[in-house]
C-alpha cells in the first residue's frame, strides 16, 4: 500500500524520468547512425534540469517512504519541501487527506460499534454519529459531503434500530411479567399483560413468540374462566343452573387437541360433573314424584299397617331416593307406635303394693318402720301420698313378719315397665327380627302373669292388656309382612 502511495504522490518527478528516459533513448538511436540532418536530438539543457530537479526529490522521497502515511499527525519532509517542488502540491493537500482519514476512520468505528445487539453499545454508536455530525458538518473534507450523507441517513437507521431494540426490550418484560403471573395463579392480570402485548408490540416479538403469546392468553383466559365458574357452583344453586354454567364452559372451550394435560382433566371433570347433575335432576325428580305419592298415602291411610307398609314398598320401588326411603321410614314407625301404644297406668308412680300372709294383695304408700340401730320393723301403709308425707293421724304398723311379699312396685306397673323397654328396644331398630321376637314373647309372658295377677285377692283394676301387642308382633313376622318391613324400616 505505501508504495502505491508514493507512486502516487511522486508522480511528477516519475514523469520527468520517464522523459528523459526518451531523451536519451534517442540520443543513442542518433549516435548509431539512425538520426538525419533533419531529426537532430534537442539541447542537453532541458534533460539536465529534469534531472537535476529528480535528484532534488530523492530525499524528500526517501523520507515519505520511511514515513507513516496513516498518522495523526502530518508529514514534517513534506513541511519543509520547496516552492518549486513537484511535491509541494502534495504538502498543501496533505491536511485535508488527515482529515478526510479521521472521518473516515471515526465512521467505520461507528459501524463497527452498530453490528452490535446490545442497547448500550447501539446507544454508544449513535453518540458517536452525532460526534462525527458535530465536527465535520461545519467544514466538512473535500469530497465528503456524500459520506456525511450517508452517515446521516446511517444515524436515522440506528435510531430507528435503538427505538426497535427498546421495544423489544420492553417486550420481554411485559412477556416475562405474564408469565410469572400465570405461574403464580393470577389469570386475569396475565391475560391483560397478554392483550397488551399483542396490541403494541407485535411490531417488535418474533412471529413464533406471538404465537406463545397467544397460546399463554389463551390458557390464562381458560383457567380464569374456571375459576370463575368455581366460584359460582360453590354458591346455593339449583342443580339445572349447575348444569347450565358446567355445559357454558365446555361449550368455550370444546378442543382437546390444543390443551395441556392439566386443561384437558379439567374438562373431563366439568364433563363428570355434569353427568353427576343428571343423575342429581333426575334424583330430584324421582324424590318429588315420590314425596307427592307419600303425600296421597297420608291423605288416604289404609286402617292395617301390613296394607301401609305394602304402599309404602310400592312407592319405594317407584322412587328409591333417600329422602322418600327416610320420610317413609319415619311414617312406618309413627303407624308402628300407633300399632305398639306406650302403656300408661292411672295408679300413682309412688303407689306400691305387697301380698301379706292373711289378707292378700295391700295396695297404698307405704313408710318404712326402723329401730334405732336400723333394723327393718315394718311398714305403715297410707291411702294416699300426701297423707305419707304429712301425716294427719297414726296409722298401724304392718309387722315385717305379716308380709309375703313386702311393698314394692305393683304387678301393673313392672309389666308396663318391661314392655315399654321392650317396645323402645323395637322402634330403635324395627328391622331386627329378634327385637320383634323378643317382644312378641314378652307379652305373651307378661299377659299371663297379669291373668295370675287378677286372681288375687286386692289386685288391681288397670285395664292393662298384652294380647293386641304380641298378635301384632306375631303377625308382623310373616313372611310377606317381614319382607315390607324389611324394604320400608331398614336403615
Amino acid at each position: 500500500m505505501k508504495p502505491l502511495l508514493i507512486l502516487i504522490l511522486s508522480c511528477i518527478p516519475l514523469a520527468g524520468l520517464t522523459v528523459l528516459s526518451f531523451v536519451e533513448l534517442a540520443s543513442i538511436d542518433g549516435q548509431a547512425g539512425y538520426a538525419t540532418d533533419g531529426d537532430r536530438p534537442p539541447q542537453a539543457a532541458p534533460v539536465a534540469d529534469a534531472r537535476a530537479q529528480v535528484e532534488a526529490e530523492k530525499p524528500l522521497a526517501k523520507e515519505l517512504a520511511d514515513a507513516d502515511l496513516f498518522g495523526p499527525e502530518p508529514i514534517a519532509a513534506l513541511d519543509g519541501a520547496p516552492a518549486t517542488s513537484s511535491l509541494k502540491a502534495v504538502a498543501n493537500t496533505w491536511p485535508q487527506w488527515i482529515r478526510a482519514r479521521a472521518l473516515v476512520s471515526g465512521v467505520l468505528e461507528a459501524e463497527q460499534m452498530a453490528t452490535a445487539k446490545e442497547l448500550d453499545q447501539l446507544k454508544d454508536a449513535a453518540r458517536q454519529f452525532v460526534l462525527l455530525q458535530e465536527k465535520y458538518v461545519a467544514s466538512p473534507p473535500r469530497g465528503s459531503q456524500q459520506l456525511l450523507t450517508i452517515l446521516d441517513r446511517r444515524h436515522a437507521e440506528l435510531k430507528t434500530r435503538i427505538a426497535h431494540r427498546e421495544l423489544e426490550l420492553e417486550a420481554n418484560a411485559v412477556l416475562a411479567q405474564a408469565r410469572s403471573t400465570f405461574g403464580s395463579r393470577k389469570y386475569d392480570e396475565c391475560a391483560k399483560l397478554c392483550d397488551r402485548l399483542l396490541a403494541r408490540y407485535t411490531e417488535a416479538i418474533d412471529v413464533s413468540v406471538l404465537a406463545r403469546v397467544r397460546v399463554l392468553r389463551e390458557r390464562a383466559q381458560f383457567w380464569s374462566d374456571a375459576e370463575r365458574m368455581t366460584a359460582e357452583l360453590a354458591r346455593p344453586d339449583v342443580p339445572e343452573g349447575r348444569k347450565q354454567a358446567l355445559q357454558k364452559f365446555l361449550d368455550k372451550y370444546p378442543g382437546r387437541d390444543e390443551r395441556t394435560e392439566s386443561e384437558i382433566r379439567f374438562l373431563e371433570k366439568c364433563k363428570a360433573d355434569i353427568q353427576q347433575t343428571d343423575q342429581q335432576i333426575a334424583a330430584t325428580q324421582r324424590s318429588e314424584a315420590g314425596m307427592r305419592q307419600v303425600k296421597e298415602l297420608e291423605n288416604n291411610l289404609p286402617a292395617g299397617f301390613s296394607a301401609r307398609l305394602q304402599q309404602a314398598e310400592q312407592i319405594l320401588r317407584q322412587s328409591p331416593e333417600p329422602i322418600v326411603k327416610t320420610v317413609l321410614r319415619t311414617k312406618a314407625i309413627d303407624w308402628l307406635k300407633e300399632c305398639l301404644p306406650e302403656k300408661s297406668l292411672k295408679e300413682p308412680v309412688m303407689l306400691r303394693e305387697g301380698q301379706t300372709r292373711q289378707h292378700g294383695l295391700v295396695r297404698g304408700f307405704f313408710k318404712e318402720v326402723r329401730t334405732p340401730a336400723g333394723e327393718l320393723v315394718g311398714f305403715k301403709r297410707y291411702p294416699t301420698l300426701d297423707q305419707m308425707l304429712d301425716p294427719v293421724a297414726e296409722v298401724g304398723t304392718y309387722r315385717k313378719e305379716e308380709w309375703a311379699e313386702l311393698p314394692g312396685v305393683s304387678v301393673p306397673r313392672r309389666c308396663a315397665t318391661q314392655y315399654n323397654e321392650a317396645r323402645r328396644r323395637l322402634l330403635d331398630q324395627p328391622a331386627r327380627k329378634e327385637a320383634w321376637d323378643e317382644l312378641a314373647a314378652l307379652c305373651e309372658k307378661l299377659q299371663g302373669e297379669l291373668r295370675g295377677y287378677r286372681d288375687k285377692p286386692g289386685a288391681s283394676d288397670e285395664n292393662l292388656s298384652f294380647a293386641a301387642e304380641s298378635q301384632f308382633a306375631r303377625e308382623a313376622a310373616e313372611p310377606a309382612v317381614w319382607d315390607s318391613l324389611q324394604k320400608v324400616l331398614a336403615p
